[in-house]
Order: structure tokens, then sequence, then C-alpha cells
């Protein structure tokens, strides 16, 4: 199974970025790993792309308070959708933002694998294919 590895890095903690990659690499090979968010914002983060190699993709928020890191990771999901060859969609957050992308990607036939904390609201972990909680 070829896997595209999203991290919403807003509203996901990197201390569960060594679980999250386990579990995928046992569903199959994560070809793309990608992290959006703001650097000068998420300095936990900054130290885990590395030594996993996740790319960093840079987001500054262009008003305070929207979703611009959300944005660009829906768009990008969507630009691999249609240009790559891959079977799954692993999206890393506990933001129900992403429940329409989880659905979208659904409806083309691919597979969700949704990671969060435990507080993730209902919408987005029923969305998913599976739902595996990050901080239990």
């Amino acid at each position: 199974m070829h896997i595209a590895l999203l991290i919403d890095c807003e509203n996901a903690s990197a201390e569960s970025i060594h679980g999250v990659l386990s579990e995928l690499v046992s569903r199959g090979t994560v070809n793309v790993r990608r992290a959006y968010g703001n650097w000068k914002n998420s300095p936990n983060w900054e130290a885990k792309l590395h030594p996993f190699a996740i790319q960093p993709v840079q987001q500054f928020a262009y008003t305070p308070g929207k979703n611009a890191s959300d944005m660009s990771m829906t768009v990008d999901a969507m630009e691999l959708l249609f240009t790559e060859k891959l079977d799954a969609f692993a999206l890393m957050t506990s933001d129900s933002d992403f429940t329409p992308l989880a659905m979208k990607l659904l409806a083309k036939g691919k597979h969700v694998i949704g990671f969060g904390r435990s507080t993730t609201p209902e919408s987005f972990r029923k969305a998913c294919s599976v739902f595996i909680h990050t901080d239990t």
C-alpha cells in the first residue's frame, strides 16, 4: 500500500510521530511525508522533521486566526489524489475541519487513516476509514 502522511502541526502532537510512522509502516510504504505549519510557532515539530524525513511546508498566517495551514494541506491532498498513485492518506490532526477532505478521499476510493487525540470531534473520526488515538 502506498501512503501519503499529511500532518497538521497546529493540531497534532510531535511526540506521537514515532508511533504514527510505526503504525503506517506496518500497513505499507509512506511515500509522501509532509508537515504543515508555521515553524516560528512549532519548535517541537521542527525538531522531529529531519530525523523522520518529513518535508516541512511553511505556512504563514495571512490573517491571524484563519486556517492557512489547513488550506495548504487540503490543496496538497487534492493535488496528490489526482497526480500520484496512492492507496491511502494518513491525516494526522485533531481538527474537524478536515472532515470534508476525509469524506472526499473516501469517495474517490482511498483508504483514510486518521490520527489524533481522544478529544478529536466525532465527525472527523467517523469520516476516516479507521481512526487511531495518539494519546492512548
